[in-house]
């Protein structure tokens, strides 16, 4: 679980402070403030107040005459000799999906803070962070409006077998009648999420809607043991993409599970296709490679997994794209490569294992397949 506003101090010592305190006393310690805000930092803001010492965010704009963030700016730099230095790092990260009503918002600091503990437990439990998408992923939704109408019957016969069948919980096909959805589940899905849930901390990260996801994720953890977090698209901090700093989790314990990956433009090596062995490589102890546990990054390590998969294998591309184009800053020449395979400029038959191709008709698709036929 989150905590807002703890400080880096040794469970003792954090212990002795906060028997000794009263409520003023451990508002004081925890950032010297005042009703009026004083030399709180305000790590946490829920409902418009600080966590920490309860001043309103609306009183503290009032009196400072402007909006928090630059506020947070001048006190902060002037707490650091006014170097301008923290000043850069000022402003607030929204956590939209960590309360249904009214978002939480947490300091630059307190984010770094929270990544720091999140990085210190997860190690100590020897997990990694999954995230996961939904559709395309996990099951496959589609509207009721696009099912023909030869295909609804079959679809609520085979629904009514599965209730029949006292599947319970553990059913594949659903059909969400408030969202006007039919929602199937992948075979397997429940064996393969409760493989998982010992050995990463998981989150649902859906460009979905919020009540959506919500749905969903009663579908796939009807106990509520398996995700730590769900996400929609109401909670992302950009309407067309996917980021890791909703989660203030760490980058470099991260894997992200999702059958689309241009909606994660900053994240492309967080994305995975193999996971068992990335874990098991991650937290090796025989591995002398790999550098300390505390400095290791899961994506060198996925890294190393996905190179494995084409090696061996000889790409020669045709008609791929433009002929005056760098071959080399081409997005399938850099994922063959990125898989392990040894990307060839020209067509070498006695080099050459596979000929890539826009088309079938090609002069070097002709030249391979006469090659394979021995012609």
């Amino acid at each position: 679980m989150v905590q807002f506003g703890a400080e880096d101090e040794s469970p003792g010592k954090r212990r002795s402070r906060v028997a000794g305190a009263g409520p003023s006393t451990a508002a004081a310690d925890a950032g010297g403030a005042s009703g009026s805000g004083g030399g709180c930092q305000h790590p946490v803001w829920v409902f418009g107040l600080c966590g920490v010492c309860g001043v309103s965010k609306e009183s503290l704009e009032s009196s400072t005459g402007d909006q928090y963030g630059q506020y947070l700016s001048e006190s902060a730099s002037a707490a650091h000799g006014g170097d301008g230095t923290t000043r850069a790092q000022a402003g607030m990260v929204r956590l939209k999906h960590l309360h249904a009503s009214k978002e939480v918002e947490v300091s630059r600091q307190e984010a770094d803070r929270i990544r720091r503990d999140t990085v210190s437990r997860l190690l100590s439990r020897r997990r990694l962070i999954l995230i996961l998408d939904l559709d395309h992923t996990l099951l496959n939704s589609v509207h009721m409006n696009e099912v023909g109408e030869d295909v609804a019957p079959r679809l609520a016969e085979l629904q009514r077998r599965e209730q029949e069948a006292n599947l319970g919980p553990r059913r594949l096909l659903h059909c969400l009648a408030d969202k006007k959805l039919w929602t199937k589940l992948r075979p397997g899905v429940f064996e393969f999420l409760e493989g998982l849930r010992d050995a990463y901390e998981m989150h649902i990260y859906t460009m979905g809607d919020k009540t959506y996801a919500a749905e969903v994720r009663r579908l796939l953890d009807p106990t509520g043991r398996l995700f730590s977090s769900v996400i929609a698209k109401d909670h992302s901090t950009t309407a067309t993409a996917k980021h890791l700093d909703v989660l203030l989790s760490a980058d470099e314990l991260a894997l992200v599970l999702d059958d689309t990956e241009v909606v994660w433009p900053g994240h492309r090596r967080n994305l995975l296709q193999v996971m068992s062995a990335v874990g098991l490589q991650f937290f090796s102890q025989e591995d002398s490679r790999l550098p300390p546990l505390d400095e290791r990054d899961v994506r060198d390590v996925l890294a190393e997994q996905k190179a494995r998969i084409l090696t061996g294998v000889h790409i020669t591309f045709s008609r791929c794209w433009a002929q005056d184009k760098d071959p080399r800053k081409e997005p399938l020449w850099q994922l063959a490569e990125g898989l392990g395979a040894t990307c060839l400029p020209a067509y070498d038959p006695a080099v050459t294992t596979h000929v890539v191709a826009a088309g079938g008709g090609t002069a070097k698709v002709r030249a391979r397949v006469d090659h394979r036929l021995g012609r």
